[in-house]
């Protein structure tokens, strides 16, 4: 009984010992690496790209006459409002815009001569509108850009010559616009832009004191804005 006893016991130490060394690997060995979830990431649509509308403000320099005639000049300042669409090729940009400002209708005078006879060009601007292309490059969120298009001015113009004064309270002309500018995105699709435009258009023919002239219009414009892109 005893023998049996003491086999018994030998055999639980025997079987024992040869785990030992089994488990004191499983301890040594690192725990096994799994790799975290991959989170998908999901890149926002690049601002310029789409619809955008918003308002700008500026100051302008106009000049009335040519043709012979003495030319009128006024500054004032406008406002409005402009709406356009942007495509994008890589960093190039190419779009479409069109506005609509208010004028002060500020008056220029100046007098001179019309060929042989003396006389006096008035005019002033009370409102315009552009419709223009644009095509920029974009550095990130700072895009440069040339326009040109299509100008419409509302203006006014006089005729003083021989004692006789004739003018045309407002009509609307066709011209172009050339300029260009630099637009910089600052808050999520919110920018703001700063920009100089040229217009030139043509205006009424007015005939006084036996004197005709053609009472053309242009302006030198430069203007702030605030977008919003959709």
């Amino acid at each position: 009984m005893l023998k049996r006893l003491l086999t018994t016991v030998a055999s639980a130490v025997g079987l024992f010992a040869m785990a030992l060394p089994s488990s004191g690997a499983d301890l040594m060995r690192p725990p096994a690496y799994k790799a975290p979830l991959a989170v998908p990431t999901y890149l926002p649509m690049n601002p310029w790209a789409g619809f955008y509308f918003g308002a700008n403000a500026g100051y302008g320099w106009e000049n009335f006459g040519g043709n012979n005639a003495p030319t009128a000049s006024a500054s004032d300042w406008f406002f409005g409002g402009q709406l356009g669409y942007n495509w994008l090729a890589g960093s190039w940009l190419f779009g479409l815009e069109g506005d609509l400002q208010g004028n002060g209708a500020k008056i220029g005078s100046a007098a001179g001569t019309c060929g042989a006879a003396a006389c006096t060009v008035t005019g002033r601007i009370n409102a315009y509108g552009t419709a223009r292309g644009r095509v920029g490059y974009a550095f990130g969120p700072t895009m440069v850009y040339a326009t040109g298009g299509a100008a419409f001015i509302n203006s006014g113009a006089g005729l003083l010559s021989g004692g006789v004064f004739t003018q045309e309270a407002g009509n609307w002309n066709t011209g172009y616009a050339l300029g260009g500018g630099v637009e910089q995105m600052f808050w999520g699709r919110w920018s703001g832009k700063l920009e100089y435009l040229y217009m030139n258009a043509g205006g009424p023919s007015l005939t006084s004191g036996g004197v005709t002239r053609s009472i053309d219009t242009s302006a030198n414009l430069v203007r702030a804005g605030l977008n919003y892109h959709f």
